[in-house]
């Protein structure tokens, strides 16, 4: 705050949005779990007097998570059982079986991508079926070429700030074109994805800095705050900096887990944001 310099944080908790200095780029986890879980429902797999299991970190990515599921259960007429672990919990056994008892019908992990494989190995080895909804932050490529991978793919579904690498949009294929020449055969990542779109906005910031001719860090701060509808061609929803304490998007893109396809994850719903979305009106507290 003291040096107004501006900066991009590693994550998307809501909690940040009050920074006047900080670029959230994308949608937030809360309303990731709202769009989320409107997906399961508008697959009749969640209904009225249904019952949403989440098991998540204390802190801010995992208590920013809850509140997604619990503003979801509360207007949608269903029950939310809650379970609260640490970074440091590594065996879900009770946690994974108290949902099962409470016959939840989607099971929302919102922990470390190790954490999340250990917890879907549980629940497969219980013979628990549920649907899962998992965090972006949650996921690594790299437990597709793990034992729970078959799990994954049937099981997880993935709501994410940014397109999969895998994904068609128009910004995805000049990032994978430029990419590719750089580093042939190497898949990249949601966090490629997510680095290439802050790179963008804080190209559209400079420039707008620039046609002020004002590159100072107050004329930057300006120009962060005055760049609204920006577009990323698709990279995430269009992102809107200039309503101080919101979200910059509220869209979501919904993956699903692939070992077979570059990134590891493939669309199966274009960027969304439920109607319950709008209503939450995510912002700084």
């Amino acid at each position: 705050m003291q040096t107004r310099a501006l900066t991009v944080p590693g994550s998307w908790a809501a909690d940040l949005l009050g920074n006047p200095h900080m670029m959230i780029v994308g949608t937030t986890y809360d309303l990731d779990i709202i769009n989320g879980l409107d997906h399961y429902k508008r697959k009749s797999v969640l209904n009225a007097g249904d019952t949403i299991g989440h098991i998540h970190l204390r802190g801010s990515f995992g208590d920013n998570a809850l509140e997604g599921s619990r503003f979801a259960a509360g207007n949608w007429g269903m029950k939310i059982v809650e379970q609260a672990v640490t970074e440091t919990t590594a065996n879900f056994t009770e946690q994974i079986s108290a949902l099962k008892a409470a016959n939840a019908k989607v099971l929302v992990l919102s922990l470390t991508p190790p954490q999340t494989a250990a917890a879907v190995g549980i629940a497969a080895q219980l013979g628990w079926t549920a649907p899962i909804l998992v965090n972006a932050v949650g996921y690594d490529p790299a437990i597709m070429q793990s034992p729970v991978a078959p799990v994954f793919a049937k099981q997880v579904l993935i709501p994410s700030p940014v397109a999969p690498w895998n994904g068609n949009a128009e910004g995805m294929n000049e990032l994978r074109d430029g990419y590719q020449a750089r580093w042939p055969g190497e898949p990249g990542t949601l966090n490629t994805v997510h680095g290439y779109t802050v790179a963008m906005a804080f190209v559209s910031v400079l420039e707008k800095a620039c046609g002020k001719k004002d590159l100072t860090r107050d004329g930057v701060l300006r120009a962060f705050h005055d760049t609204n509808g920006l577009n990323t061609k698709g990279l995430t929803g269009q992102l809107k900096f200039s309503l101080v304490g919101r979200p910059s998007s509220t869209q979501s893109y919904m993956t699903r887990p692939d070992a077979a396809v570059p990134g590891t994850l493939k669309v199966v719903e274009d960027l969304y944001e439920s109607e319950l979305v709008k209503l939450k009106g995510t912002r700084a507290r």
